[in-house]
């Protein structure tokens, strides 16, 4: 289990600016191109791989603890490392950017035991992430880089996003690294347009340009599903545009329904973005109609399993007055995650911390 919420904060969307690095000036590493040497790096798990092989196919995650969607990949990874061994595919999780306020990555690594079967290294001083992440203008993780047999990098990618077909392709001798390459810088003018627009929004929203907000917010949510978190600026946006909310619960509504309606994780970072305290939201304009209608979908789509739906939800009974529902509801998400033997322990045992922390609160508001 991933224990992870997406927050659909004002905060989250710069962050989402600041975090794509401005692209170099040219693209030093492409498909088709020599891979450089793993030698700034230091081995935690598994044997060095001080250089690439002759004939050994190598696949590259770069990954980050504090990453959700890194630590969301992992099974697949591990999946990939466990199949594709006896084909002479070698997996080397690379982990980079790292924060303070991290899980440190052994300790991370130590944690998933045998759900982490591959070689483990993590970058010195950023200069891997360099070679790699910003020589090929990566601005996110999890990236994977799939590296042939003659130590040429074949594919840069998502790992969950057809890096299994690549593998079996390079393997079998199959795969067009013409196509790749001419792929490979279509996609890189698309994450320029990203680039543009993510920065466009942080200053709007630095700036409480609204008007501004909802433009940029509207065009980015449009070029890519991948960046639907970004329709939170366009409601939170709404919401100052227009006094009376009416826009604002159109437009709710319709992530309720149309754009959401099968993705529990933005349908509980739409219900936490209403409800959260640091949302940004005009005074008095919490629609938590919306919130509550939001979190049980999500809590229908995870069959009432995931402890950071349940964690939302019952914050939105709180909201609206429903102490002993969020009571009982705080209850169920502790129970599930005292119960889970997945995911990483530091992580798991830092949540229920914080969930207690607020099962507190609502008894304190029960008992008063």
């Amino acid at each position: 289990m991933t224990f992870s919420r997406l927050a659909m904060t004002t905060a989250a969307v710069i962050l989402l600016a600041a975090s794509l690095v401005a692209a170099p000036a040219e693209i030093t590493l492409k498909p088709g191109d020599k891979a450089p040497a793993l030698s700034q790096v230091d081995w935690l798990k598994g044997e060095p791989v001080s250089t690439f092989q002759s004939g050994q196919v190598y696949v590259l995650d770069f990954w980050a603890t504090w990453c959700g969607p890194c630590v969301r990949s992992i099974p697949h990874v591990n999946e990939l490392a466990s199949s594709r061994k006896k084909d002479g595919v070698t997996v080397i999780g690379v982990a980079i950017w790292p924060s303070d306020s991290m899980v440190p990555t052994k300790t991370f690594v130590d944690d998933q035991g045998d759900k982490m079967n591959y070689t483990i290294a993590t970058d010195i001083e950023g200069a891997t992430a360099e070679a790699y992440m910003t020589a090929s203008g990566s601005r996110g993780i999890p990236t994977a880089m799939v590296i042939d047999r003659e130590g040429v990098v074949a594919w840069i990618g998502h790992p969950m996003d057809g890096m299994d077909g690549v593998v079996d392709a390079v393997v079998d001798g199959s795969f067009d690294m013409a196509a790749e390459a001419e792929k490979r810088a279509e996609q890189q003018k698309s994450q320029a347009v990203v680039q543009t627009l993510s920065e466009a929004i942080g200053e709007a929203l630095q700036a409480n340009d609204w008007e501004a907000a909802y433009e940029n917010a509207t065009k980015l949510a449009e070029l890519d599903e991948r960046y639907g978190s970004v329709n939170s600026v366009r409601y939170q946006a709404l919401l100052y545009l227009d006094e009376s909310g009416e826009r604002a619960a159109e437009l709710g509504r319709e992530l309720l329904t149309k754009t959401f309606k099968e993705d529990p994780r933005q349908l509980n970072g739409l219900a936490w973005f209403i409800v959260a305290p640091d949302n940004g939201m005009p005074e008095g304009m919490a629609d938590l109609e919306l919130a509550m209608l939001a979190i049980q979908r999500a809590n229908e789509l995870t069959a009432a399993a995931d402890p950071n739906v349940l964690d939302t939800m019952a914050c939105v009974q709180f909201a609206q007055g429903d102490h002993q529902g969020a009571l009982k509801t705080q209850e169920a998400a502790i129970a599930i995650l005292e119960a889970d033997e997945g995911g990483s322990e530091s992580s798991r045992e830092a949540m229920l911390k914080k969930f207690r922390e607020t099962l507190a609160k609502y008894r304190d508001a029960q008992n008063s």
